[in-house]
């Protein structure tokens, strides 16, 4: 009779198991979103990246963890970050922080269909490079300088002790005469420093972005998550792989940039009971995004 029972529960078991693929496939996908396209990464230095992660595209989800896994598309190195969530729901912070400067192919793992959501490939500049030279100091050391400075004023209190006048006042003249160099020579190499602008430090590394709106749009389409929800075949090589198309085929659409503006704007608005949840696009994006949907005519 107990092995009976046994028998049952183990069979229960399995046919639990088996289900669960087929609920994941049937509601277990997200969609992430990255706040904005990440720009002026540099080797060695943190990189602060937000994005949202919306189950079925539109309730935040949360959990304890998020992973990214980037992958250098030259040496092969691997890197996994987690990111945690913030106060916002469905809100995750990460610091990027890579170690060799080129090409990263990278994506979030969300725990949710797709199993790694692709994002542009990031571009990251070694370390020190698009920063100024600064402008080249004097070649006598402060140092030196200090030490003469020091030495012409012990001379003139020599002197003065000596009651010897004129030896004094030469020996002061040449003691102001340092202590001026010193003086230049600090406000040179401080004047240097100031003449680096303030993002120098942050590298000249960033997702291409060469002034063609449709190419940046292209980025967006990527980076906002809509390869999640619809297929573009121009957006991304693998867009049929991930994409759960609840929404229509954007390879070819034909909508007017005029309405893509205002849906993109407010999705709600422009087409009430739609179920395009509003990303809060800046109006540049707005800008970039329509171009790129619009050329695709």
């Amino acid at each position: 009779m107990r092995a009976s029972r046994l028998f049952l529960v183990v069979l229960l078991l399995l046919v639990a198991l088996l289900a669960i693929p087929g609920v994941v496939s049937a509601g277990g996908w997200a969609v992430v979103t990255l706040d904005q396209l990440p720009q002026g990464l540099t080797a060695g230095a943190a990189y602060p990246l937000g994005f949202m992660v919306r189950q079925h595209g539109r309730t935040p989800f949360t959990v304890e963890q998020i992973k990214i896994e980037a992958q250098h598309q030259t040496s092969g190195q691997r890197l996994t970050f987690t990111a945690l969530p913030d106060e916002t729901p469905g809100h995750y912070r990460v610091d990027l922080l890579f170690p060799q400067g080129g090409e990263w192919a990278w994506g979030v793992k969300s725990g949710l269909y797709p199993d790694v959501q692709p994002l542009p490939v990031l571009q990251v500049a070694e370390t020190g490079s698009g920063i100024p030279a600064a402008a080249p100091k004097p070649a006598i050391p402060v140092g030196i300088l200090g030490m003469g400075a020091l030495f012409g004023l012990a001379l003139g209190a020599f002197f003065f002790v000596r009651r010897q006048v004129g030896l004094l006042a030469g020996a002061l003249a040449a003691g102001v005469l340092v202590l001026a160099g010193v003086f230049a020579y600090r406000l040179l190499t401080v004047s240097a420093a100031a003449s680096i602008p303030a993002n120098a430090a942050q590298g000249a590394g960033s997702i291409p972005v060469n002034g063609d709106l449709s190419e940046t749009g292209q980025q967006l389409f990527v980076a906002k998550g809509c390869v999640v929800c619809h297929v573009n075949d121009r957006a991304l090589e693998s867009a049929r792989e991930i994409s759960v198309e609840v929404g229509p085929n954007l390879t070819r659409f034909p909508a007017d940039p005029a309405y893509l503006s205002r849906f993109l704007e407010s999705p709600a608005a422009a087409k009430p009971g739609t179920e395009m949840p509003d990303l809060g696009l800046s109006a540049d994006e707005i800008e970039a995004l329509t171009a790129f949907l619009s050329a695709s005519k």
